[in-house]
């Protein structure tokens, strides 16, 4: 998808992304070529991750803002740049759900 921003002549590009899911983490593998690692802003929100970056050689600007779960833990987030693939890593927080609470006898 490309639009153009009121504020810039270049067009807006919502990267691809894919997202992952383990019993420790979220992952998000996003597509942003021609983009350094400086020229990439993420910004938390609440429950959001917003994702903004300019590749001046493509003349393009993406922008995307992802749904982050609930149990996701935004104190130890992780993000690289390889090759113009952008690895987001979110640790999920331990489910209180499960946990067996034990019964004592008075």
């Amino acid at each position: 998808m490309t639009q153009r921003s009121e504020t810039n002549t270049q067009p807006q590009v919502v990267p691809r992304a894919d997202f992952f899911r383990s019993a420790e983490a979220y992952a998000m593998h996003i597509e942003v070529p021609g983009v350094s690692a400086e020229a990439i802003e993420l910004d938390f929100g609440e429950r959001t991750l917003t994702l903004e970056a300019e590749a001046p050689g493509l003349g393009v600007q993406f922008r995307r803002v992802f749904r982050v779960p609930r149990d996701a833990s935004m104190d130890a987030v992780d993000a690289t740049l390889e090759h113009g693939l952008l690895r987001v890593r979110v640790p999920r927080q331990a489910s209180e759900s499960g946990k067996r609470i034990e019964v004592t006898a008075r």
